[in-house]
């Protein structure tokens, strides 16, 4: 079991001449970033809990050797926790480099659910968590694989410029004297936490042309690194990123919480510019039969003479806690839809970064009732971990050998944990030893009551269609249905240029 790695911590200062919702270059923005001081006292505590934290990574010993797939020998990198984190120097005074410095450990550790963040709040602001970096165009990629640009606009003061949308049927032959799909990938290769090469460019071509710089630190000199784009029409332009400051305390309440979430790494697709302002995302109302308010779950049933085919596009199993109800309401609905008739069932699972794993078990045993879908486990042996379980992870675990709760005393109970913890398995990997629990059983607590009774489907009616970043409860999902060959598994996007068996979709 994953215990996810959180920290938030508080640090003061300010910086007064910025104006909300104004775009600044890299070297202006900082000006100011660069005048944010830390002390060694606050980096010391501060790196001390992290250290302290990732003693509860389950694949903290795993990560200094990973076992490798047949598919690609250098598939995992490998990564020494503990000696990465004593070689960030606790001296430097520059809080922006201080965090550079610990975000490119968690960045090359190469997993999402680890998360750390520094978040400002009323007058204490570390100003940098204020600012996304923004880029005025988008990819377009056509089946042939030539590259178009579309223009990306954001509501705030930032002009696009006109031969973005003038150009947007032509094709781009280069992007920094190199072919454009390169751009992308080499963008992908350095700054996306994602292991498959497929994940990391689907991943990239979402997120290289707006994000915050909380969650990607770039330097002032990537930033300010022009990119010259040539068209076929021997037409070109150079552009560079602009910084938007965005106080988090000037967006909207829905938009303040959406943010809260990902700092807590609880959302895990890339942020859109309709995250911070909701007006810029497009409405899809009535094209579905029912849809949740800010279309995370639609679904329709298409009715035609010849052919006919039940359609549900999720985009997280997490869902937004303006909408919750009606998610689960929306859900329902849904699945008795569906039951109504024996058409077939197509899922579309955009940009799905994950969510409650309860859920995605839930809805894996609508598709495929007969299906096992409780969960098993162990968690990593270490002094962290046992004070975690105690505090009441615990009793999430059941024995597998009678179902019964492995640990279920109060909180912070003084009584041992019992064998299954202080017994533990050994796994060598290489020279590394990890230490872990034995395995307990995680079985999934209701949340849809609507199964598929009066039209259960066979596996070859249910193809699942899963782009290349598919994370967490998302990719247990598709892997699920695919190991257990209860579902037809159908990968798009990824890099139209690499090999198919490195596209990981439930294989």
């Amino acid at each position: 079991m994953l215990i996810p790695l959180l920290i938030a911590a508080t640090y003061a200062l300010t910086c007064d001449s910025l104006n909300e919702m104004m775009t600044y270059t890299p070297e202006e923005a900082f000006e100011c970033i660069d005048s944010i001081q830390t002390t060694e006292e606050f980096n010391t505590k501060l790196l001390g809990d992290i250290t302290t934290l990732f003693e509860t990574y389950v694949y903290k010993d795993i990560v200094k050797n990973p076992p490798q797939p047949s598919i690609d020998s250098s598939y995992f990198t490998s990564v020494d926790i503990d000696e990465r984190l004593k070689a960030i120097n606790v001296k430097q005074t520059q809080l922006y480099s201080f965090y550079q410095d610990i975000q490119s450990l968690f960045l090359d550790i190469h997993d999402l659910h680890l998360s750390f963040s520094l978040q400002s709040y009323e007058n204490n602001t570390y100003i940098f968590d204020y600012f996304y970096y923004y880029l005025p165009f988008n990819f377009n990629i056509e089946s042939d694989k030539k590259v178009h640009l579309t223009p990306n606009r954001v509501s705030v003061n930032v002009s696009v410029p006109k031969i973005f949308e003038k150009n947007k049927d032509i094709e781009v032959l280069s992007i920094n004297g190199e072919p454009p799909l390169n751009f992308i990938r080499k963008y992908g290769n350095e700054h996306t936490g994602l292991k498959s090469p497929h994940g990391r460019f689907t991943y990239a071509l979402e997120s290289f042309n707006f994000g915050s710089l909380v969650a990607n630190p770039f330097t002032k000199e990537f930033l300010s690194t022009p990119i010259e784009i040539k068209w076929s029409d021997n037409s070109n332009i150079t552009v560079s990123y602009q910084l938007i400051y965005v106080p988090t305390n000037s967006l909207s309440q829905k938009a303040q919480k959406s943010l809260k979430l990902r700092r807590q790494g609880k959302i895990f697709s890339p942020i859109k510019p309709y995250d911070l302002f909701p007006e810029l995302k497009q409405s899809f109302k009535g094209e579905f039969d029912f849809e949740t308010l800010f279309s995370d779950l639609a679904c329709k049933t298409y009715k035609e003479e010849n052919r006919s085919i039940n359609l549900l596009v999720l985009k997280t199993f997490y869902p937004n806690l303006f909408e919750k109800d009606n998610f689960f309401d929306v859900f329902e609905k849904c699945v008795q839809q569906f039951d109504s008739n024996n058409y077939p069932i197509t899922i579309i699972l955009p940009l799905n970064g994950g969510g409650y794993t309860d859920l995605e078990s839930n809805f894996e045993n609508v598709l495929a009732p007969h299906a096992d879908t409780t969960f098993i486990g162990s968690v990593r042996v270490s002094k962290g971990t046992e004070n975690c379980l105690k505090f009441g992870y615990a009793s999430l675990f059941a024995d597998p050998t009678n179902c019964s709760a492995r640990f279920n005393e109060s909180v912070f109970s003084k009584k041992p944990i019992g064998s299954w913890y202080s017994d533990p398995i050994i796994d060598h990997y290489g020279d590394v030893e990890h230490k872990r629990s034995q395995p307990s059983l995680a079985p999934p607590q209701q949340m849809l009551v609507s199964r598929l009774v009066n039209n259960p489907r066979k596996p070859t009616d249910i193809v699942v269609f899963t782009d290349g970043f598919c994370y967490s409860a998302c990719s247990l999902l598709t892997k699920g249905l695919r190991e257990k060959g209860n579902a037809i598994i159908v990968g798009f996007e990824g890099d139209p240029e690499n090999e198919n068996s490195l596209f990981d979709a439930g294989l």
